[in-house]
């Protein structure tokens, strides 16, 4: 018998998820470019990042957003350090400049610079790690020196990013898209100002998208509490790319050849779904609850190359949260489906 080894599976609940219908970041397809205009909307609305885990269904689209934010990638990083060739200055809507070294592996932090401060760390961070899937995870320590004027102050604590997350984002506005990876960035440190000590908690959630280079969407969150005074408080930044429009899952997996929508959702009686495959394949689809127990088997066949839809009556289904299971050639995707209640339902 041939076998092929083509997933990665995790056991939740006993439900199979498969990492190659996932997005992968990686050096080629996700790093910083010299010359790139990445254009945002800030979000007016405070938005939630949701839970981590597998087929999440993060839903911002009546999140409500107004300005344009744009951050510009320059070769320009002399405020922090002073070999500029290899390094990447990002400049972030006029308002401050990151600064960064990209190698084929990794994308170091250096610090950042505003119009009357600087911080810089003594060893770079790990901003990105390649590949980072989902699960994968990077960790470190977080020292340098904040410096104003004529002042400085160190800088102590920690940093970890991990990729906790993966599912459906729909970006405010209604464009939706499937197999996002969710990048958690935690730092947390003690800084000094003013001779009272603070402890700072920075949260940043990234949201990629396969096929786009850059975060789709972002979420910062900043805490900090002063130990010996009462100067607490919080801070919050969300952005998203208003020009994506393409569905993720609208284009081929190049691994199967397979692309799926599956619509409505939510849905109330009527499900419907289509797909195409470019070449031959063997195709299973079926309905799970969330805990991994089949509740409809809905196909288990044979497929030419072409286009085919399959609509599903609903209506004798009660539960509000399913999964949609499909196989193709042995490789899994997987679509997180709510069923939504009808108007004037009586229980």
């Amino acid at each position: 018998m041939k076998s092929k080894l083509t997933l990665v599976i995790f056991f939740t609940h006993l439900f199979c998820i498969s990492l190659f219908a996932q997005t992968v970041l990686t050096h080629a397809a996700n790093e910083l470019m010299h010359g790139d205009e990445i254009k945002l909307k800030q979000l007016i609305d405070t938005v939630s990042a949701g839970a981590a885990g597998p087929n999440q269904v993060w839903d911002f689209s009546a999140a409500k957003f107004q300005n344009d934010f744009v951050i510009n990638l320059q070769q320009d990083a002399s405020k922090v350090i002073q070999e500029r060739k290899e390094y990447i200055a990002s400049d972030e809507n006029g308002e401050r400049i990151s600064y960064f070294k990209t190698t084929p592996t990794q994308r170091l932090y250096y610090g950042f610079s505003t119009d009357n401060a600087v911080i810089k760390f003594e060893e770079p961070l790990v901003e990105m790690s390649y590949p980072f899937a989902y699960g994968s995870e990077v960790k470190g320590e977080m020292k340098g020196e904040y410096i104003k004027d004529y002042f400085s102050v160190p800088i102590n604590g920690s940093y970890e990013l991990k990729a906790d997350a993966w599912g459906t984002l729909i970006l405010p506005g209604g464009v939706k898209l499937r197999n996002v990876l969710r990048v958690t960035s935690t730092r947390k440190y003690t800084q000094e100002f003013s001779g009272s000590d603070y402890n700072f908690t920075v949260l940043r959630y990234a949201f990629y998208a396969p096929g786009e280079r850059y975060a789709v969407m972002q979420i910062k969150d900043v805490v900090y509490d002063c130990i010996n005074c009462a100067c607490d408080g919080t801070e919050y930044n969300a952005y998203f790319n208003a020009s994506v429009t393409a569905d993720a899952n609208q284009q081929y997996d190049n691994k199967t050849g397979f692309k799926y929508k599956v619509y409505p959702n939510p849905f109330e009686d009527v499900l419907k779904i289509e797909y195409s495959v470019q070449s031959p394949a063997k195709i299973e689809m079926s309905l799970v609850d969330l805990s991994g127990r089949k509740v409809k088997e809905i196909m288990d066949k044979e497929h030419l190359p072409g286009t085919y839809s399959v609509t599903e009556n609903m209506s004798a289904y009660k539960t509000p949260n399913y999964v949609l299971r499909m196989v193709v050639n042995d490789v899994l995707y997987t679509e997180k489906l709510i069923k939504k209640e009808k108007c004037g339902r009586k229980q």
